[in-house]
């Protein structure tokens, strides 16, 4: 099971309450032109082609010697997600109160096969050769992921795509530019501070998140990323939650976000922050995209 390092709690829910402020988004940083570019983990040698800079979310084991970092980009109703797992240098016996140790290795990368197969049991599951190493896929009516394992070399690599059922991806420019060696491209560093949508898409009309819309068309959230407790709040012993509309454009990107119930100590900020970094589908009207207001809700708890 994986656990964040933050301590913070973070839930979406879907209530009306009272506005406070709205915090307004530039455009011209929610959006940009799909350009297909490589980049590469900083300070590591793997790269891959993404459409535009990715967001970056990271999440640690608990009692382990392994990081998890993920990349995830959107572009034309597609979100593409580059994920790297491999060992850090950490004592994990410097810690008296870790336990069970999870060193990095082919228990860890076992363990990874069998979140994905209990998670969603309806995926197909194959392995294919690519690059001379075995490549397990997994693919369902909504996502392809395909992971590369080199635990010898202290890493393995996941790549995925996410889609609308029934739709047709092509990943191939995606899934063949994996470079594991040659460390070249640029940095992605902590990537985008806003999920970028495409550039130069319009729509009309603004529609309410629906919670019970279960159709093809509806606005599909993929990725949420958490929002740290400040050390200010901490100190001040400030608990309880952010409420916030954000507005999610046909573009992708996000729009404007209204703050409905706030905190002190920077943890509203931290919030917006967090929103900002939310990767999705845009909800669709007869086939064209448009732009749909979503709550979020995140949660702050010392423990």
């Amino acid at each position: 099971m994986r656990f964040s390092i933050l301590t913070v709690v973070i839930v979406a829910c879907y209530l009306p309450v009272f506005q406070f402020a709205v915090f307004a988004q530039d455009k011209a940083v929610s959006e940009a032109p799909v350009l297909w570019e490589r980049y590469r983990v900083s300070g590591r040698s793997e790269s891959v082609l993404m459409p535009k800079l990715p967001i970056f979310k990271l999440e640690s084991e608990w009692c382990s010697d392994a990081r998890m970092n993920h990349y995830y980009a959107y572009a034309e109703d597609v979100v593409y997600e580059f994920t790297i797992e491999y060992r850090i240098r950490v004592d994990l016996d410097s810690g008296s109160d870790c336990t069970p140790k999870r060193p990095f290795g082919h228990i860890l990368f076992d363990e990874r096969l069998r979140q994905l197969r209990e998670a969603s049991p309806a995926n197909s599951e194959s392995v294919e050769s690519k690059g001379g190493r075995d490549t397990y896929v997994f693919a369902s009516e909504t996502s392809t992921r395909w992971i590369i394992p080199d635990i010898s070399n202290d890493h393995w690599v996941e790549l995925a795509i996410y889609y609308r059922p029934g739709a047709k991806a092509d990943a191939s420019k995606f899934t063949t530019s994996l470079d594991l060696s040659n460390g070249h491209g640029k940095e992605i560093g902590d990537g985008s501070s806003v999920s970028l949508g495409d550039a130069g898409v319009k729509n009309a009309i603004t529609v309410p998140f629906d919670p019970h819309d279960q159709s093809s068309d509806r606005l599909i959230v993929l990725q949420r990323s958490m929002a740290p407790y400040t050390e200010a709040a901490r100190q001040a012993n400030v608990q309880g939650h952010v409420t916030l509309q954000v507005t999610m454009l046909a573009s992708g990107g996000i729009g404007d976000i209204t703050v409905l119930e706030s905190l002190k100590e920077g943890l509203t900020e931290s919030a917006i922050a967090a929103a900002r970094r939310t990767v999705f589908l845009p909800k669709r009207v007869n086939g064209v995209p448009v732009t749909a207001t979503n709550n979020f809700q995140y949660g702050f708890n010392i423990y």
